[in-house]
């Protein structure tokens, strides 16, 4: 929510940009470490079992989001980004879901159902639609896996 607020003070182009993908260095960084401090209080690697799955599933459309965001600002198109960035990362959660609690497939459709969306919404609503995906979703998806299941 705090990504989707600067971006709309920082103005397109580059800085729009930058701010957003600092946002998702971070969660990335963020994630790591949650999901290491989570493998070690279980006892387990998190690059076997269900890490190593969610890995895998989650990090080839995190791969193909990073490439399309190059291909797409090369091509004088950064309007189309947050819907790319919705669809790529609700594709790799719904897939990784399959090997986890049934919120975490319901989280990628719902990143799906947003980057649908947003695709055919005005280009000026990407930050809201950004906003509600990576704020939103993601605050009610992990409380609910929080309290349901220990995080």
């Amino acid at each position: 929510l705090a990504a989707a607020a600067a971006a709309r003070f920082a103005g397109p182009g580059l800085p729009w940009l930058l701010v957003w993908c600092g946002a998702a260095l971070a969660a990335v960084l963020a994630g790591w470490f949650a999901m290491q401090a989570k493998a070690a209080r279980l006892g387990i690697a998190v690059t076997r079992g269900p890490g190593r799955r969610f890995l895998l599933c989650l990090g080839p459309a995190l791969v193909a989001g990073a490439v399309l965001t190059a291909a797409l600002v090369r091509a004088g198109r950064p309007d189309l980004l947050p819907a790319t960035w919705l669809l790529c990362y609700g594709a790799g959660v719904t897939s990784a879901g399959a090997f986890s609690v049934a919120v975490i497939p319901l989280t990628g459709a719902a990143f799906l159902a947003l980057g649908a969306a947003c695709a055919f919404a005005p280009p000026a609503w990407g930050d809201l639609f950004l906003a509600a995906g990576f704020g939103v979703v993601h605050a009610v998806s992990g409380l609910l896996v929080a309290k349901r299941h220990g995080g």
